[in-house]
């Protein structure tokens, strides 16, 4: 909606380049948040079931696949 209202503007050309660099500077600031944040999660989980989990996607995975194959 703004980028539409920046080009029906009479001063688009002075109202691009800082909404652009706000935009990036926010997009940059949500990214290094996000990372910051994934960052701190702790990493010992209990990995149980890793076996079953494969073969369950496996399983999926080929259901899946001929579902598409019977439809074509």
């Amino acid at each position: 909606m703004v980028t539409l209202l920046i080009l029906v503007s009479d001063k688009r050309d002075q109202a691009a380049l800082p909404y652009l660099l706000g935009w990036m500077i926010g997009a940059a600031a949500l990214v290094s948040l996000a990372t910051i944040a994934a960052g701190l999660l702790p990493d010992d989980r209990p990995r149980q079931h890793e076996e079953l989990v494969g073969v369950l996607q496996v399983v999926i995975g080929l259901l899946i696949l001929l579902l598409g194959l019977t439809h074509l």
